[in-house]
């Protein structure tokens, strides 16, 4: 259902909105590559000790019927679908601007939660929290006759809510534009064709609580800034020949962003609590102490996180309180400059474009998220990782310059 509304009848103001309910089906494309390589059809598996001299030749013989992986696919799932709703306002203002601003939400209900692997040691809910048997390790995994199983249920939910102001203007050849985005998006899991569709997200996913998994989506940036510009050269009338062709049809333009950082998830790496699986995981506890609110130390590239916020969970096989994508990576600032030289041929029937482009002009340093690697904070004996929250890559590439040779220019017929 959608409407449009003119309510003051000048053709200055537009009021548009709409809802709608969509279907979002289950298909094969969602459990093929989870089907892949399984038993029965396919021998393998794996062990985590090899004995000396095993490899290669000699490890297949040792996968038995508790090594080998197998999947599963829920049989009989409630109907998958997703609600969305929108509501602008726009608005012609002097002098040829034109304002938006919007709400916008989408709520989507029996989506898909994948996991590597569901055989794990399940755990017992106790009065602080899910707790994992004890000494860690002894527990007997779900089915303990095979080994991993991948699996797909649609038991996730999502919720995106998002707010946008946007302003356009245009003259003589000159249009400036910018857009605004202040927006939210939660969910159990954020991959459906794969565990980790992501570079930030979690490796290991509880099937049987997707409420464990509740938090900020992979995806998500709360806030997106984007200004764009582009001005067609004011032309030279009185100059002939060469130097009139050397004068006219120049165009400058740009696109510049501010953005906030992506989510990520501080862990504990290892087992430390005796799931027994091929995608361990652990929360830390998040400590409330001053100076935590925030668990980042923004502008630090060597100790992003501050891992004085964090404590190993007690007791040692406690699922922690902390949760997934709690805390937010490095923001984005980036700049793209373009000059562009139109050249007319035969009455400005066809056009050839040299162009010259600059990305990330300013040079500016955009770190990427920590990675898994970098994201634990204890090892599986809850000791201190030296290396947590170093940041290793960059988002964005350095500056770079690109210009066409002669062999790939542009060409435009009219």
């Amino acid at each position: 259902m959608g409407f449009a509304w003119d309510p003051f009848r000048n053709g200055k103001t537009a009021v548009h909105g709409g809802f709608g309910i969509y279907d979002t089906l289950p298909l094969t494309y969602q459990f093929e590559l989870l089907a892949l390589n399984v038993s029965p059809y396919f021998q393998t598996g794996t062990i985590s000790t090899l004995p000396v001299g095993s490899f290669p030749a000699g490890g297949l013989p040792l996968l038995t019927a508790t090594s080998l992986g197998y999947a599963w696919v829920e049989p009989d799932p409630k109907r998958s679908y997703v609600e969305q709703w929108s509501l602008n306002v726009q608005r012609q203002l002097a002098g040829g601007m034109v304002a938006t601003a919007g709400y916008m939400g989408q709520h989507g209900l029996h989506q898909p939660l994948r996991t590597s692997d569901a055989n794990i040691v399940l755990p017992t809910e106790a009065t602080q929290g899910l707790v994992w048997p004890v000494p860690r390790g002894s527990g007997v995994r779900l089915n303990p006759n095979v080994g991993s199983i991948n699996a797909l249920a649609w038991s996730s939910s999502n919720t995106y809510e998002a707010m946008t102001l946007g302003l356009a203007w245009e003259h003589r050849g000159l249009r400036l534009g910018g857009a605004y985005t202040f927006a939210k998006s939660m969910d159990n899991s954020s991959s459906s064709i794969a565990v980790t569709n992501f570079n930030n997200s979690a490796l290991g996913s509880f099937i049987f609580d997707p409420a464990v998994a509740r938090g900020l989506s992979d995806f998500d940036v709360r806030q997106n800034l984007v200004l764009n510009a582009t001005w067609l050269l004011p032309g030279s009338r009185s100059v002939t020949g060469l130097a009139r062709w050397v004068a006219n049809a120049w165009q400058l333009g740009g696109i510049f962003r501010v953005a906030t950082g992506l989510p990520f998830t501080p862990v504990i790496g290892g087992d430390p609590l005796g799931l027994r699986s091929a995608t361990t995981f652990d929360f830390p506890d998040r400590l409330s102490q001053p100076g935590c609110n925030n668990p980042v130390n923004s502008g630090n590239a060597i100790q992003y996180i501050k891992t004085a916020c964090f404590a190993a969970p007690q007791p040692g096989t406690r699922l922690g309180n902390s949760g997934r994508n709690i805390a937010i990576g490095p923001g984005l600032t980036n700049l793209d400059l373009s000059l562009f030289k139109n050249n007319y041929i035969h009455n400005e029937k066809l056009n050839a474009q040299f162009r010259v482009e600059l990305f990330n002009a300013l040079n500016h340093t955009n770190f990427s998220v920590p990675d898994r690697t970098a994201a634990q904070i204890f090892t599986q004996t809850f000791a201190p990782v030296a290396t947590a929250g170093l940041l290793k890559t960059t988002s964005t590439t350095s500056r770079q310059i690109q210009y066409p040779q002669h062999r790939n220019l542009s060409l435009e017929a009219y």
